[in-house]
């Protein structure tokens, strides 16, 4: 069996326990609990029919997996034919054998080397990072000054992980804007017509060019002579500020970005996705809905749900009508998927809001160019006061190909 036709068979038997489970949900819900034995298509006891339920559950969740990695087997032998390089999410480039931080890759440069041996008064260094999605090692093991009595450990300011913008797939670009085109009209009007007498029917096709301009995100700080020649200190304000910054704020942009430049265009705010409000459904039966509109409208297959950790504690906590938790001991981990689709959870969208979507074919983020990192002592009177400003800087953009392939959750309660 060919890999497409293993992937067909694996979503239809993915979107039957599907609608089955819905089915269960439906007939189950009692308030804000859950009565098994009102599903028809649940058997014996209580504890049974949990059982029953879980395994559909682990079921669910084992498809999800089998699904997304024939999914990515099928676009990765499509690959072969264009070219155009993807990653998704946090993959190290091929061949790599060592992962070096972004900071690192910096202290090596010859441009920081030169600078220590006092052959550089003002230079830059570029630390080219083609892929954001990579994961960098990022160490909060040493001080900003070389430590006396202190431990030397730092305890950084919390923040959080960029989940959204690690999940999902990235090109580059070598353009200030990303163009491609979109079919617009689609009348298809082909038919059985009679042989000699019938006259073909005309169709009409119609594809318009779309355009996501690149735009520069960027921040600095200011150090001392003394920080910048403690080189593991270097390392870890580029590593955990100035990079991670960067990350972050790509996450957030992927969310919720307003499209109005210079910012760039998160999936909320891409005209025409689907809505589905979830009056009174709570957050499974809401999504699943939503999903259908991905896959009835959309013609797309939804590969993640995106909520807010809250709504997605209430779904932890659900419960039978007899208190047993339905998705799993309270001393177990418990599965972080939703319908076998990965749930990504970020503090950056909104509670009560949640979205689903076909982010691995019709969204992606495009890099024309790395992280830049450049120091400079010669703004205003830093020379003078020994103060060096480092900044760093990306250019991207993210594309959301098909509005219709993502559908928003409101009302969440």
């Amino acid at each position: 069996m060919g890999i497409n036709a293993e992937l067909v068979e694996k979503r239809n038997e993915l979107n039957a326990i599907r609608a089955k489970m819905a089915k269960i949900n439906k007939e189950a819900k009692d308030g804000n609990d859950f009565d098994f034995m009102k599903a028809s298509d649940l058997t014996g006891d209580k504890t049974e029919r949990l059982d029953q339920y879980r395994k559909n559950l682990a079921r669910m969740d084992d498809l999800g997996k089998e699904v997304e990695a024939l999914a990515d087997a099928e676009r990765g032998s499509k690959a072969n034919y264009t070219d155009e390089p993807e990653t998704k999410g946090m993959v190290h480039p091929k061949g790599e054998q060592e992962a070096k931080s972004l900071g690192q890759r910096f202290i090596e440069s010859e441009s920081f080397r030169a600078f220590q041996e006092g052959k550089l008064d003002r230079w830059k260094v570029r630390a080219d990072f083609p892929e954001m999605g990579l994961k960098t090692l990022i160490s909060t093991g040493a001080g900003w000054a070389p430590p006396t009595i202190r431990t030397g450990e730092v305890v950084m300011y919390p923040t959080e992980p960029t989940r959204f913008f690690d999940f999902l797939p990235k090109a580059s670009t070598g353009a200030a804007a990303v163009t491609y085109m979109e079919e617009t009209t689609r009348d298809q009007q082909a038919a059985a017509e009679t042989e000699g007498t019938g006259a073909y029917n005309e169709s009409t096709f119609v594809l318009t060019e779309q355009s996501v301009t690149v735009q520069n995100i960027a921040h600095y700080v200011t150090v001392t002579d003394q920080q910048v020649e403690d080189v593991p200190q270097m390392q870890d304000l580029i590593d955990t500020e100035l990079s991670m910054g960067l990350r972050e704020v790509l996450d957030t942009y992927a969310i919720s970005g307003t499209g109005v430049s210079p910012i760039p265009l998160g999936i909320l705010s891409k005209t025409g996705i689907g809505t589905q409000v979830a009056d009174g459904d709570q957050l499974p039966d809401a999504v699943y809905k939503a999903m259908v509109k991905v896959e009835a409208v959309g013609k797309a297959n939804p590969t993640f749900v995106l909520v807010n950790p809250y709504d997605w504690q209430t779904v932890r906590l659900q419960r039978t009508d007899d208190g047993v938790y339905i998705w799993g001991n309270p001393s177990t981990i418990g599965p972080e998927t939703l319908w076998g689709l990965p749930v990504v959870k970020s503090t950056r969208i909104t509670q009560g809001t949640a979205v689903t979507g076909d982010a691995a074919m019709f969204g992606k983020y495009f890099e024309r160019r790395g992280v830049l990192v450049e120091m400079t002592d010669s703004h205003s009177t830093n020379f003078i006061y020994g103060i060096k400003c480092i900044r760093a800087t990306v250019r991207g953009c993210f594309r959301w190909s098909r509005a219709a392939a993502f559908c928003k959750v409101t009302g969440i309660a």
